[in-house]
């Protein structure tokens, strides 16, 4: 009787030995399928979001004038003050951001510096850079940053008339939007030429280089003769043949700002303007 239990016990344990090898086998086969089914998920996906991204090709046509006149970066002026180079008929202070230095643009405002070029007309031939930032939250409903390039007979009274759906006299109109209407992958550029006052060119479109993702960005523009290259990080967004008027002296930077919503802003930094000059070689 004693022999027999033992027999049965061991079958016992032979049966469920066996069922708990198949019984793991079948767990590390579900294991291997899953982690199969996820790897090729993964790859899929990373393989789809490949194709989808673009190569970012800048352009090599940006190449700053070889003498710098005038360059801002703030680093003068205390946190809490407007900047002692400047004038608005707004508001605006200089903070730090990240250990950097920026200037807070007020809303529904005009932004000029008081002397760029000793009150000489700018070049023909010319180049102006500065950093933009756009709060993170930013909604398309806040308006965009201007920046206007303009003939000005009395700067003290004439930076004031650039605006948000105003102008001055004579003068050309960039702005900067991190949202396109209907699409908040996208932001949003916009042309504008004046002439005697009246609206003479207006071109808008959408562009992926300043955006709610990227809201940290280099602005870079050339001059060269009547034709305006605008670049963002690099890349062109503008090229207008027949931009500026040869007859007209154009001798001020004017940023604008609109209604800002919310508690958004625009910030603005490391503000530089080179001309191309003829260099003496030493004798």
């Amino acid at each position: 009787m004693k022999n027999q239990i033992q027999i049965v016990v061991m079958l016992l344990l032979i049966t469920f030995n066996s069922h708990a090898q198949v019984l793991d086998g079948l767990v590390k086969s579900a294991e291997k399928k899953v982690k199969e089914k996820v790897n090729k998920e993964v790859k899929k996906d990373t393989d789809e979001k490949q194709k989808k991204s673009k190569v970012v090709k800048k352009s090599s046509e940006f190449e700053p004038a070889n003498t710098v006149v005038f360059q801002e970066d703030f680093s003068k002026d205390k946190l809490g003050t407007f900047p002692a180079t400047m004038m608005t008929n707004s508001s605006g202070e200089v903070v730090e951001i990240n250990n950097q230095k920026w200037l807070q643009l007020g809303g529904s405002g005009a932004f000029t510096f008081k002397d760029i070029n000793r009150g000489k007309p700018f070049s023909q031939e010319f180049t102006l850079e500065f950093e933009v930032y756009a709060t993170d939250d930013f909604v398309y409903s806040s308006k965009e940053l201007g920046l206007v390039l303009a003939e000005s007979k009395n700067l003290k009274k004439d930076f004031s008339l650039w605006g948000e759906n105003r102008n001055g006299s004579n003068g050309l109109k960039v702005g900067f939007h991190p949202i396109e209407f209907g699409d908040k992958n996208k932001g949003q550029t916009r042309f504008f030429a004046y002439k005697g006052g009246l609206e003479t060119q207006k071109v808008e479109k959408a562009q992926n280089h300043f955006t709610i993702e990227k809201n940290k960005v280099k602005v870079q523009v050339k001059r060269t003769s009547e034709r305006i290259m605008v670049f963002i990080d690099g890349v062109k967004i503008w090229d207008n043949q027949n931009a500026f008027d040869a007859n007209k002296s154009y001798n001020a930077i004017v940023f604008t700002t609109g209604e800002y919503k919310g508690e958004n802003e625009f910030y603005i930094t490391n503000i530089k303007y080179s001309e191309q000059r003829e260099i003496e070689e030493p004798k």
